[in-house]
């Protein structure tokens, strides 16, 4: 686990948010950001993607997919991001409807690409995006 990113007292698979399964919802404690960069692994800039899954267009599994089996394949996803330098910060997820959007930190595009290949789900879109507080609207 990074050194900057905090570990609430509730976590799964060792990832840095507690999830509340019967409501689907995941809550993240994301790392300290700086103009839009979070700073994880010995200080080195890393970005946030949003990348998206959707069943009817073929990146999410056909069938149904229970919160348990969605927590063993997220825990993949993260220790594929986690050995090639990157993140898993959370996900927003409609198991019913099979779609996913993940949110992810790495050096670039190619990495995050790379460990969803690993685990063999690969995303339908990915966007580099930026964090703002209600802070930072003031």
């Amino acid at each position: 686990m990074p050194p900057n990113v905090t570990r609430p007292s509730a976590t799964l698979l060792g990832m840095s948010f507690a999830i509340t399964l019967s409501d689907e919802q995941w809550v993240y404690a994301p790392p300290v950001v700086s103009a839009g960069l979070t700073t994880i692994n010995e200080g080195a800039a890393m970005k946030y993607f949003i990348d998206t899954h959707d069943r009817a267009k073929g990146s999410f599994p056909a069938e149904q997919v229970t919160a348990e089996q969605f927590e063993a394949l997220y825990g993949q996803l993260d220790s594929a991001l986690q050995a090639a330098g990157g993140l898993a910060l959370g996900a927003h997820i409609n198991l019913g409807e099979g779609k996913v959007f993940c949110l992810t930190a790495g050096a670039d595009e190619a990495g995050i690409s790379a460990a969803h290949d690993k685990i063999g789900l690969r995303y339908d879109s990915i966007t580099e995006v930026h964090r703002v507080s209600g802070i930072d609207l003031h």
